[in-house]
């Protein structure tokens, strides 16, 4: 990511992620932050439906 922050995969959650870390207890606060900075936000399709 130092190189081209702007082609970064940004993601909050995903399979390999242990679930309920103290780190993603506010998925709404970390989603908004991926959506509205540089890189390529994924959205976990769990977290999605």
């Amino acid at each position: 990511m130092w190189g081209r922050p702007e082609q970064a995969v940004t993601f909050v959650e995903n399979h390999d992620v242990v679930r309920d870390t103290p780190i993603t207890n506010d998925k709404l606060l970390a989603y908004a932050f991926i959506l509205t900075h540089q890189g390529y936000p994924c959205v976990f399709w769990q977290d999605y439906f």
